[in-house]
């Protein structure tokens, strides 16, 4: 399966793409019970486009197979995946969301996870968190979604400092004006002038409110 990295915290882990599973499941079921005007031969088709990385052929393709009314969720499944490779996330949603429908379970497994890829990408971890949830409860051993929820819980997780991370706040030294530097300089003129001068006597000290 085809991976993509993805930074996580200091780590580095992997988030798989897509859950590639109508490439193989979905020509098999299509084939066992083909016809003339069966959907198979535009699927294979699409499938193959997709592969090549020929999105725009797989996506006539898989509309030329949709528009035959047989195998619709597998069909629609398909095109999401297609949507999803050329950056269409709200046509991919909702192509998986018509796919979700089924009464296959690995196909709403399927679309359960890319669900989870998608919102992923598009920062939306709560939804990423529920929709991988939700792959589990299909397929509760499938490494690649436990994988992923714990990375899209780890999104989650609050990031603020704690209290006792945080720098104090110095306390803030009150302003002293020019009018009270000068007051200070006048007070201590007059004390060395009084200590100094000969002869003299020593006046009254003032008081502390005259500076």
């Amino acid at each position: 399966m085809e991976e993509r990295v993805l930074k996580s915290g200091k780590h580095r882990r992997s988030l798989p793409v897509l859950w590639m599973i109508v490439a193989t499941v979905g020509v098999i079921v299509l084939v066992g019970a083909c016809g003339a005007g069966d959907p198979y031969v535009s699927v294979i088709e699409g499938n193959y486009a997709f592969g090549q990385g020929r999105y725009q052929d797989a996506t006539v393709r898989y509309l030329q197979a949709l528009s035959r009314g047989s195998y619709s969720d597998w069909i629609s499944y398909d095109l999401g995946n297609v949507y999803h490779s050329l950056g269409e996330s709200d046509a991919a949603l909702q192509m998986w969301k018509r796919a979700s429908h089924s009464a296959d379970s690995s196909l709403r497994f399927g679309v359960a996870f890319n669900q989870g890829v998608q919102f992923y990408e598009l920062g939306d971890y709560p939804e990423a968190y529920a929709s991988f949830r939700r792959a589990l409860e299909f397929d509760s051993s499938n490494i690649n979604a436990k994988i992923n929820l714990e990375l899209t819980l780890q999104k989650l997780q609050p990031t603020a400092e704690s209290p006792s991370t945080q720098q104090p706040v110095p306390p803030k030294t009150p302003e002293i004006t020019n009018q009270d530097s000068q007051r200070v300089l006048d007070y201590v003129r007059r004390k060395e002038a009084q200590e100094w001068a000969p002869g003299k006597t020593r006046p009254p000290q003032p008081a502390a409110n005259d500076w």
